[in-house]
């Protein structure tokens, strides 16, 4: 598959958040998209909401190896998920079972990162750790995680499954998402 056209980044020939995505975008590689979300997940992730869907398709495989690496995207990516599924589910249809697995893999990974006691690349005996503060938030934004994604693969299978999606009941199932921030 060829790398995404200008068309495919900006279907809407939208001059601003769409744009940004293009110059962001456009003529890069799956390396190289993963290397600049690994580098800078918020500059780079926040296009990921913008993009149109074929772009948004061709790139999942850059943003899963991020995902995998335990990286902070994972909060950002659940939002641009959530926001997706509410907006086009016709269009994430056509990688329903990819999202589903990458769901399961997130927070497998996590669970992993979760019992090492290491998040973002910190050990948790390098940051100081007022009364167990350190571990009451890590363990909160393991169990966000594993709520959000559980949630998103609950309606991905539904998707793959072939089941009728309709936007007012396309996010039935998934929670409030004002704890992301």
């Amino acid at each position: 598959m060829s790398l995404p056209t200008r068309e495919d980044i900006n279907p809407w020939n939208d001059e601003t958040d769409c744009q940004t995505a293009c110059e962001h975008y456009l003529g890069k590689s799956l390396e190289e998209v993963a290397a600049m979300l690994h580098d800078d997940y918020w500059l780079y992730g926040e296009d990921l909401a913008y993009m149109g869907p074929v772009a948004f398709r061709f790139y999942l495989p850059a943003v899963a190896q991020v995902l995998r690496s335990g990286s902070p995207l994972v909060d950002w990516f659940a939002f641009v998920l959530r926001n997706r599924l509410e907006g086009e589910p016709h269009e994430l249809l056509p990688i329903a079972e990819q999202l589903v697995a990458l769901c399961d893999e997130v927070v497998s990974c996590w669970v992993h990162f979760h019992e090492s006691g290491t998040y973002f690349g910190l050990n948790q005996s390098q940051v100081p750790d007022d009364n167990g503060e350190w571990r009451k938030a890590c363990e909160g934004l393991f169990h966000g995680i594993e709520v959000r994604y559980g949630c998103l693969r609950g309606e991905f299978v539904r998707l793959s499954e072939g089941a009728q999606v309709e936007r007012d009941q396309s996010t039935r199932s998934l929670p409030p998402w004002d704890f992301l921030w």
